[in-house]
């Protein structure tokens, strides 16, 4: 949403018509996974304009955005483009799935934070991966279901407490 917002602030001179573009463009985005590679091409056009081809016989259409606002809005096209095939916010939506950065940032905050980050610890990464694996299996309630398949790959372990 940071980056649209940034791209629709450097395609449009008014905030209000910068805004109006943003929330356009997020409800395409939530209807429709082929939303991305339209907008981007349409970001295309408003920075490159459309080049001629030497086989086709229309005119060049002229860029409508230049200068350092095309620049901003190039960059962030960049982005998209690298990125679109991860955007398809309509099928996560449709699956039930979060798209939003909310659940990974609270998990990190009550995986990692509640754990790692209290007074005087210190970690290094191959403790710390390890205990952040079963503290993620802790939390999901999928430890007891690992343990029982290590023991039962473990002749000599018959039970644990």
């Amino acid at each position: 949403d940071e980056r649209l917002s940034a791209m629709c602030a450097a395609l449009e001179h008014k905030p209000v018509a910068a805004r109006r573009l943003f929330d356009h463009w997020r409800r395409c985005l939530d209807r429709s996974d082929v939303a991305m590679p339209r907008i981007c091409n349409k970001v295309d056009r408003l920075v490159r304009g459309v080049v001629r081809n030497e086989d086709v016989p229309w005119p060049t259409i002229a860029p409508t955005v230049g200068g350092h606002r095309a620049q901003l809005a190039d960059g962030h096209l960049g982005y998209f483009r690298n990125c679109k095939g991860k955007m398809n916010y309509a099928t996560a939506r449709k699956r039930g799935f979060p798209i939003g950065s909310g659940v990974t940032e609270g998990a990190c905050k009550s995986v990692i934070a509640a754990r790692f980050k209290r007074s005087g610890q210190r970690w290094f990464e191959s403790g710390a991966v390890p205990c952040l694996h079963l503290r993620a299996l802790h939390l999901n309630g999928r430890l007891d279901g690992v343990f029982e398949r290590l023991i039962a790959t473990r002749p000599d372990v018959t039970q644990y407490d």
